[in-house]
């Protein structure tokens, strides 16, 4: 039992340190927005901007 758990937290600190060097190698998150806004078509980007309790249910 000792050596299932070892081997366990041996596998999440591999886990661990492979999503850490995945994400040392993705752009930060405004690059990524602004990567995203700039494909967008206008109308898209004014939805994307605004909160979604500001967004109409089609008039209920």
């Amino acid at each position: 039992m000792a050596n299932d758990l070892d081997q366990f937290i041996e596998d999440q600190k591999a886990k661990l340190a492979q999503d850490k060097a995945e994400l040392e190698n993705d752009p930060p998150y405004m690059e990524i927005r602004v990567r995203l806004l700039h494909y967008l078509p206008i109308s898209n980007r004014v939805c994307l901007s605004l909160p979604s309790s500001n967004i109409s249910n089609g008039g209920n």
